[in-house]
């Protein structure tokens, strides 16, 4: 049993270590794209962080996450 065969995929959001503290809001948006275009291609992927975000992550990187992961 794989990925193909769940129900739902969740996870495999943005790097909260790398990419959200240290990356510009173009990477958020390239990494976001490119977790819901390749794990989202068939639907079923559910697109989330980890369970809580660092307050030193400035606002606009959080919310270019999230318009880039509403498609």
């Amino acid at each position: 049993m794989g990925p193909d065969d769940w129900i739902a995929l969740w996870g495999g959001g943005v790097n909260a270590q790398a990419t959200l503290p240290l990356g510009t809001v173009e990477d958020v948006r390239r990494e976001t794209a490119l977790a819901t275009h390749s794990l989202g291609q068939d639907g079923g992927y559910v697109f989330c962080n980890i369970h809580n975000i660092l307050a030193e992550i400035a606002p606009e990187k959080v919310i270019a996450m999230y318009q880039a992961a509403s498609w």
